[in-house]
């Protein structure tokens, strides 16, 4: 187990109607998502602690639907992401084009207040993805006052909210190269 104690298990929560079915589980999937953990929980007994967690979704009207699944169960932790401006999946690779149709500027502004309206909504405890919208390599205006005004609030609303911040490498996988 190279030396670890203690891990964690999540997966991208359900969510309803059809909001983004081919890349989350199905609400009919998450226990059989809760007997694997619990089965690899019980293979690893006395030599490892596993964490059951779970990747939520924010996007605005949608809130009680996320809050009634979470608490529909016993979670270690709720990580929240945001995977959507409005009704547009910006970092899903069949959406990518839908850049060219929005102000780079204002797409940006827009992800980084979603992201601290996720950390002020009270539904997670740990802040996901709070640059996803670079992953594919676009970039606002240097000295973008709007961007820079909504990246700088972002922080801060995770602090206020007492939640953590993940910081993710997997980027560096992608396009913009860079955390």
């Amino acid at each position: 187990l190279l030396g670890m104690k203690e891990i964690g298990m999540s997966d991208h929560s359900p969510m309803p109607g059809t909001y983004d079915k081919a890349w989350r589980m199905d609400r009919s999937e998450l226990s059989g998502y809760l007997d694997e953990v619990a089965d690899v929980r019980d293979r690893f007994a006395g030599r490892l602690i596993l964490k059951t967690g779970l990747e939520a979704d924010f996007h605005p009207g949608t809130e009680a639907y996320v809050k009634e699944m979470i608490d529909s169960n016993t979670w270690d932790y709720v990580i929240g992401s945001v995977h959507y401006i409005g009704d547009w999946a910006f970092d899903n690779p069949d959406a990518l084009d839908q850049w060219d149709n929005w102000d780079i500027e204002a797409a940006y502004a827009a992800y980084y207040e979603l992201v601290a309206d996720s950390a002020r909504s009270g539904l997670f405890d740990i802040i996901r993805h709070q640059h996803l919208n670079n992953k594919c390599g676009h970039r606002p205006p240097l000295g973008s006052q709007k961007v820079h005004d909504a990246e700088a609030a972002m922080p801060v609303a995770v602090k206020a909210a007492d939640v953590g911040l993940e910081i993710s490498a997997t980027v560096r996988r992608k396009s913009v190269a860079e955390i």
